[in-house]
């Protein structure tokens, strides 16, 4: 599932909970090309830099999550 951003100044980190389905890995997006180490557990995924590197002011796909379950996503 893609998170999508749109934001005024550079995002230094993340972090938000999913509901209706099991969140099972994380990756990719604007925080992949940012060197970002994601995580996630008990459904939160986390999202920064241990460098320091931020994401650029912009729009486009924050992270992508995998999920099971079969229900709706709901961030």
């Amino acid at each position: 599932v893609e998170v999508h951003y749109n934001s005024d100044t550079p995002i230094a980190g993340f972090q938000f909970h999913v509901s209706g389905v099991d969140v099972t890995g994380a990756g990719g997006g604007a925080a992949g090309d940012a060197g970002f180490t994601v995580s996630t557990g008990n459904n939160t995924v986390l999202g920064f830099s241990l460098t320091g590197a931020t994401i650029p002011s912009g729009d486009g796909v924050l992270v992508v999550f995998d999920d099971a379950g079969g229900g709706e996503d709901c961030l």
